[in-house]
């Protein structure tokens, strides 16, 4: 009778060994989808604002889709511009294809100050909604600076930098 037992305990163990082999091989990775750290690679999107922005002049805005640091088709790029406490203002316009993973769009802003340059990017299953402060004007500049230090001030990060903002 105790051999029975121990057949049956050594069915039972085999069994969730193999059940719990299933269920592990059903959860892992595709290992084939990561770089070289393990992880998936992900959208990298840059807003890319012009150094020399004028007021009432068409300024070209682009932005620069990359995966794995090579450009990728995106299935949909929109971007909303606005002045900056006025998301009331804002003005929507579909991007443009210009080149492998580049898209954009032309636009003339109305008058100095500081704006906020909104993206949304559709790749496959990933979506990213990248932004970025800027201005136009000397006022403007002041104020993004003064901006820009405050933001620095409630969040000392060695990583944080001011890369992301333009002055004009």
């Amino acid at each position: 009778m105790a051999f029975i037992y121990r057949v049956r305990a050594l069915l039972y163990t085999v069994m969730a060994l193999a059940f719990a082999a299933i269920l592990l091989s059903a959860c892992t990775a595709q290992i084939g989808n990561v770089d070289d750290k393990g992880l998936q690679p992900h959208l990298t999107v840059d807003l890319l604002i012009p150094e020399k922005l004028k007021v009432n002049e068409t300024n070209p805005f682009r932005v620069e889709v990359k995966q794995g640091g090579e450009p990728v088709e995106a299935e949909e790029v929109t971007f909303e511009l606005w002045p900056e406490g006025k998301p009331d203002h804002t003005v929507s316009i579909q991007g443009t294809r210009i080149g492998d993973g580049l898209y954009g769009f032309d636009y003339s802003i109305p008058e100095n100050g500081l704006y906020i340059l909104k993206s949304r990017v559709i790749s496959g299953k990933l979506e990213v909604f990248p932004a970025k402060r800027f201005a136009i004007g000397e006022e403007a500049v002041l104020q993004l600076a003064s901006l820009e230090q405050h933001i620095d001030q409630e969040n000392p990060s060695p990583s944080h930098s001011a890369d992301g903002h333009h002055h004009h």
